[in-house]
């Protein structure tokens, strides 16, 4: 008997890139999902927040790692479709965790972040639902979800090394 994945084709049928690719955004995303939750555990009483948007980000916090290190631990061991659907919680955790700033800035277009964030704010649910129904309809092909999933992620390394570069050169 061929030895065989978790998606039932045998393994050399399937295409390594998505799982790379997932297993790439799940390591970044289980790092800064670590990264963050310091403040879980930091002594400032301000932060998150209070009332029911800091207990959202509190939840997040808290959550994140432990999906994303879910994640991580099922791509590594050939469990495609549990990792599509803990990264896709990881985007629903990230978007739960936006949602409260949303909501005291009242999304005034008037710079361009708020328009990134109002992109963010509508694309992470989208990407999260159409991630899991793909790879929920087509267990076997995982290069779609993978490269949805990887949007956000990439998308916010894109937004830090451009931060870096333009310090970089204008100073900050």
């Amino acid at each position: 008997m061929s030895p065989q994945t978790q998606t039932g084709l045998p393994s050399t049928t399937q295409p390594s890139w998505p799982r790379l690719l997932l297993l790439v955004t799940a390591a970044i995303e289980t790092m800064s999902g670590l990264s963050n939750s310091t403040i879980l555990f930091a002594d400032i009483p301000d932060i998150p927040g209070p009332g029911l948007g800091g207990l959202l980000i509190k939840i997040s916090l808290a959550l994140h790692p432990l999906f994303a290190a879910a994640a991580l631990i099922f791509i590594s061991t050939g469990w495609v479709y549990h990792a599509v659907v803990a990264l896709a919680l990881v985007l629903v955790i990230e978007w739960m965790n936006i949602l409260p700033s949303v909501r005291l800035d009242d999304l005034a277009l008037s710079d361009p972040g708020s328009l990134f964030t109002v992109i963010y704010v509508l694309a992470l649910p989208v990407l999260a639902i159409a991630a899991t129904l793909m790879i929920s309809r087509h267990p076997d092909t995982a290069g779609a979800p993978a490269v949805l999933l990887a949007i956000p992620t990439l998308a916010s390394i894109a937004g830090v090394a451009a931060f870096a570069i333009g310090v970089m050169i204008y100073g900050f």
